[in-house]
């Protein structure tokens, strides 16, 4: 009998039925399928998961992620992320808003407080989602946007992409900047590298030191800066990543730098320059006056 391969769409159904039910690695036995001695792994959406072949009709193919953002534990971090950007928005004033993904998110909860939002994220070279653009060139006038959200896009474009420079640019003055990026100096960089036998890229690491230069080179002021996430992958403080818990240490997986531009709104009106005073010159001829003496 012929052996057909599994369809993507059959290993996924079946790989979320095993995660749902809670099936742990490595003894794994679908509903319906023959549990055999012969088992491949199959890396789907970021977690190994060992399904079994069906004894002479399907066998697994080898899936994996496209991106290190679509490992489970990098998908758990970006919420988190965006919880606690929605926590520090309500401190925003309202206005337009702009976020930034590494990659293509599903539809996030949304900010009340900013109700009009354009979503990009990175598609090769430049960046797609409502609109299309290049980094260096966002079709945004100055100061039109009052809240910006950028998860990790450093660490997808690399330093000298220019996209720090056009944030600068966008942001409105008394509007927040809200940068994120994985830190070098965290052991999540040791686990990421592990990645890359599974055909992944590793990020660009951009230190939150150079990208605060950056902003800093670009008039913006700097307000807060705090690291994320947890010491390693899934071993974070907290799953929402909320602003009632510390700022973290140095060797978190994340940072996160707060910036915001500040200028005057008004300029002083100079003062009036007072009137001066003329000495009379002596040597020029006076009119008799013309009062009658009594």
């Amino acid at each position: 009998m012929a052996r057909k391969v599994a369809e993507p769409d059959d290993l996924a159904a079946a790989a979320a039925a095993a995660a749902a039910s809670g099936i742990s690695r490595g003894r794994t036995t679908f509903p319906g399928w023959a549990k055999t001695s012969r088992i491949e792994r199959v890396k789907l959406a970021g977690r190994w998961i060992s399904p079994v072949q069906p004894t002479g009709k399907l066998r697994a193919v080898h899936l994996v992620p496209r991106s290190i953002f679509e490992l489970v534990e990098l998908q758990h971090l970006l919420a988190g992320e965006w919880n606690l950007a929605r926590a520090r928005a309500a401190l925003v004033a309202s206005g337009p808003g702009l976020s930034i993904d590494p990659l293509a998110v599903g539809q996030a909860r949304a900010i009340s407080s900013h109700p009009e939002w354009t979503r990009l994220h990175r598609h090769g070279n430049g960046l797609a989602g409502d609109l299309r653009c290049l980094p260096d060139s966002l079709p945004f006038e100055n100061d039109s946007m009052q809240l910006i959200v950028a998860r990790h896009i450093v660490d997808v474009l690399g330093p000298g992409s220019g996209i720090e420079a056009e944030l600068a640019r966008i942001l409105a003055p008394g509007g927040m900047l809200f940068l994120f990026g994985l830190n070098p100096l965290s052991p999540w960089r040791f686990w990421l590298s592990r990645q890359v036998r599974h055909g992944l890229l590793l990020p660009d690491y951009s230190s939150s030191g150079r990208v605060r230069s950056a902003l800093v080179g670009c008039k913006l002021s700097i307000v807060r800066r705090e690291f994320l996430g947890g010491a390693w992958p899934g071993n974070s403080r907290d799953a929402s990543l909320t602003d009632s818990g510390p700022a973290g240490a140095i060797w978190e997986g994340a940072w996160l730098l707060a910036a915001r531009k500040q200028r005057v709104g008004m300029r002083p009106i100079p003062l009036r320059a007072g009137r001066r005073r003329v000495p009379v010159n002596s040597a020029l001829a006076q009119s008799p006056s013309r009062r009658v003496s009594p």
